[in-house]
């Protein structure tokens, strides 16, 4: 199923949050890409378009930035953001 390509970013990554768990999921808080190789491969073509920018996993990573997320310093690619909690934006 493609995501409309109108859709802004916070609606898209909400839609793949909350279909696609195994992939990218809300814990503690943070968002988490749980399978980095799998959200590059089947949901960014799916969500997302070279034209909108965000096709590649760097111009995602600059869109959860500017949306206010900051990547946690892990070892995993997990994202703090103060402006949104659980899936939902303060």
């Amino acid at each position: 199923r493609q995501a409309p390509s109108n859709t802004k970013f916070p609606a898209k990554l909400f839609e793949m949050v909350s279909h696609h768990s195994n992939v990218i999921t809300w814990e503690n808080g943070r968002l988490v890409v749980r399978d980095q190789a799998r959200l590059c491969a089947e949901l960014m073509p799916r969500y997302f378009t070279v034209k909108t920018g965000t096709a590649t996993f760097p111009s995602f990573a600059r869109q959860l930035n500017y949306y206010g997320f900051s990547r946690a310093k892990t070892g995993v690619e997990r994202y703090d953001s103060r402006r949104w909690v659980g899936g939902s934006r303060r």
